[in-house]
């Protein structure tokens, strides 16, 4: 409950920001602070008036789907088979990887506390299907490959907090973002902590930014949970399962439909395969 509570600390404090810059701008006319040093982003009074203009937004909704194809590897096992009374762990038997391919559906609400940082919440709904398990046994009656099964599903839900950190200079623009998220599993039955962070450095056209980037994935925390198998019952495990390929490249545009409206792509490659589709809403300000 702990960490659940932690992944909504950015989200109130946008919301206590957004409260308080509303409560400034309905200050006494006779204010000598000029308006927009109470308004977010903090500090916007000091970028060039002939670059503010083209700052987004302060604040943001956007909802972005996710498809996720790779490999895991997998490490110190755990399988408990309580009908054939056996207990397997290293030595005896030896995990290599899986397949995984996941879908996912994000919720996302930003602010940019100053020009060149942005805060966020995430609320996320997954799913997805391990398969091509790998696993030998030094047990030669117990064929472990045997007993695993084709593919298993899995599905969840998971919150997170992050932030970018952005840098531009006349069309050119560089970021680089880090974000932390507990998702809850409900096959394999755990909590798992996932730290995702790449930089992103692009050009902006007119109604469109394309960029060129990187993205680590890390997961930390145990894989537990239980598979019926016809004819044996139930298979426990308990396992620990990580990226193959920590970083892989990604290519991505966002497009300005207008000021409030814009949409995003990103495809990532080579050991990772990921798909990412976006659109979100950006309002206040002025």
């Amino acid at each position: 409950m702990r960490h659940f509570r932690l992944a909504f600390v950015p989200l109130l404090v946008a919301a206590l920001l957004l409260i308080l810059s509303s409560g400034a701008r309905a200050q006494a006319p006779g204010s000598a602070t000029p308006a927009a040093s109470h308004t977010l982003p903090l500090l916007q009074d000091r970028v060039p008036e002939a670059y503010r203009q083209n700052m987004p937004l302060p604040y943001g909704v956007s909802f972005t789907y996710f498809h996720l194809d790779e490999r895991l590897a997998l490490s110190d096992p755990v399988l408990q088979i309580p009908a054939l009374g056996q207990t397997l762990q290293p030595p005896l038997v030896d995990t290599q990887s899986l397949k995984a391919v996941t879908r996912s559906y994000t919720a996302k609400f930003d602010a940019w506390l100053f020009p060149f940082l942005n805060v966020y919440a995430t609320a996320t709904k997954f799913s997805g299907v391990a398969s091509d398990i790998k696993a030998t046994s030094l047990i030669p009656t117990l064929p472990v490959q045997g007993l695993l099964p084709a593919s298993v599903d899995y599905d969840g839900k998971g919150f997170g907090f992050g932030f970018t950190a952005a840098f531009g200079y006349r069309s050119f623009f560089a970021a680089y973002n880090v974000s932390w998220s507990w998702n809850y599993l409900k096959m394999p039955t755990n909590t798992e902590r996932a730290t995702i962070q790449g930089p992103r450095a692009g050009i902006r056209l007119p109604r469109v930014s394309v960029y060129a980037g990187a993205m680590r994935e890390h997961y930390a925390g145990r894989q537990t949970g239980s598979i019926d198998m016809p004819g044996i019952g139930a298979l426990a495990f308990d396992l620990v399962a990580e990226p193959q390929h920590s970083w892989n490249p990604a290519l991505g545009a966002e497009i300005g439909i207008s000021r409030n409206i814009h949409a995003n792509v990103e495809y990532g490659f080579s050991g990772r395969n990921q798909l990412m589709l976006g659109a979100g809403y950006r309002f206040g300000g002025k």
